[in-house]
């Protein structure tokens, strides 16, 4: 599990100490059937992937609000991240460091469960 925050020079963020975390808890995992089953029921879940499907680890990652302010960052231990958040509108931006490739994604949280996929060229 990675609680603590993890920032990247090339995103142009601040210390990590500076982060305003709104995010209520924080896993990420997902490496092996065991560890998939013991994921939280967070209200957000998100995936990294590449284009022919294989998921993806060690992405670098940082979760926008509504207002643009960090809510959380870090690098995945594996393909799944899930986060519980308040209800609004956020944003996510990923880097792959192997390949300096970089996604991001919009997306809201309201009533159940919001899934967003990333995926990162082969």
């Amino acid at each position: 599990m990675k609680t603590g925050l993890y920032l990247m020079a090339t995103l142009g963020l601040v210390a990590a100490a500076a982060l305003p975390v709104q995010a209520e808890d924080v896993w990420t995992g997902g490496v092996g059937i065991a560890e998939r089953e013991q994921a939280p029921n967070y209200n957000t879940r998100i995936e990294c992937f590449v284009a022919s499907g294989s998921y993806l680890a060690g992405i670098d990652y940082t979760l926008y609000n509504a207002s643009g302010q960090p809510v959380a960052g870090g690098q995945t231990d594996g393909p799944w991240l899930r986060v519980q958040l308040p209800a609004g509108d956020y944003r996510i931006e990923a880097i792959r460091p192997d390949t300096g490739d970089a996604q991001s994604a919009h997306f809201t949280v309201a009533g159940g469960v919001t899934s967003v996929g990333l995926r990162f060229p082969d």
